[in-house]
């Protein structure tokens, strides 16, 4: 639970508390301002039970010395385009394969699995992926190299680049009416 993190966060606090906010607490604006989030999907985006990732807005010898000091009470440390995320046992790989055996149970056909990212914290579900598609970021701290040469790579960054992406693969190209309606909305 993220209460766990919140309590192991308060014995690092004299050293880094002013480098870094939690997404929690930022402010709808803030969240909506980083993120690219309308503020409805900002304030849902901040309901969150089991993470709460950081915002560093320190010095990157600081962030270091940070993710060393964490890493201690065993946690896991990503670092995303725009946040870092700490966490125990758990990726987005975990969550993707997850999805597929709930997909896999369901459905009878073979199933191609999609998977979309622009940093680090991305790469393992970009390497199971059968599908792989970079999306441009400029602002990320450490870009996602995977071992495999098969991904894609966006021209735009997110969240245009997303829909850049998704909507020039035939299997969706082919539903949509109208790539300018959808283009709009981001």
């Amino acid at each position: 639970p993220i209460s766990n993190l919140w309590a192991d966060l308060t014995h690092l606090k004299k050293d880094y508390s002013d480098q870094y906010s939690l997404f929690s607490e930022l402010s709808c604006e803030q969240v909506m301002h980083i993120t690219g989030l309308n503020e409805i999907q900002a304030a849902q985006a901040q309901n969150r039970q089991y993470s709460d990732p950081l915002c560093w807005h320190g010095e990157e010898h600081k962030l270091n010395e940070f993710i060393n000091a964490i890493t201690v009470y065993g946690y896991d440390v990503k670092v995303g385009g725009r946040f870092i995320h700490i966490g125990k046992n758990t990726d987005k790989s975990m969550a993707q394969q997850w999805l597929v055996k709930q997909f896999t149970a369901q459905f009878t056909k073979p199933l191609s699995i999609i998977a979309l990212g622009d940093s680090d914290n991305d790469k393992q579900m970009l390497e199971e992926a059968d599908i792989a598609i970079i999306i441009a970021n400029p602002e990320s701290k450490k870009p996602v190299k995977l071992t495999h040469n098969k991904a894609r790579y966006s021209q735009l960054p997110a969240p245009l680049g997303w829909v850049e992406e998704i909507t020039a693969l035939p299997c969706i190209n082919s539903i949509l009416p109208n790539f300018e309606e959808y283009s709009l909305h981001g």
